[in-house]
């Protein structure tokens, strides 16, 4: 949780600060960075479900006969993946969802003089 809450503000402070120095709103790019993030880690955790059936082929049939015993399902995934494998790949995802946004943002700043650089 911590991860999220760091890899969130990291996003929002870097895309606040680019939109600042390119003179767009930056509000609205710190909302967007949230909305990336938030937006990658969903489409990662979409991909790990799929992942954890493929890998798993019986866990399709205990969902299915263990509708409403989640704490049953939650059990049965601690003891049988790695939980930190997952964080990991949801972070991931995320910072995926927040290059995106990035890369959005810098096609939209003016280009640099490198006049003054030479």
């Amino acid at each position: 949780m911590l991860g999220i809450v760091m890899l969130i503000t990291f996003a929002v402070f870097r895309a606040s600060f680019l939109a600042r120095r390119g003179g767009l709103n930056s509000t609205v790019w710190a909302l967007l960075a949230v909305v990336g993030v938030l937006a990658g880690m969903f489409l990662g955790s979409v991909i790990m479900v799929f992942i954890l059936l493929a890998k798993d082929p019986g866990l399709l049939k205990l969902i299915e006969a263990n509708r409403n015993n989640q704490q049953f399902m939650t059990d049965y995934l601690l003891r049988t993946q790695n939980v930190y494998i997952m964080e990991i790949f949801l972070m991931f995802s995320g910072v995926g969802g927040y290059l995106f946004v990035r890369h959005h943002l810098l096609k939209r700043l003016p280009p640099e003089d490198d006049s003054a650089n030479n």
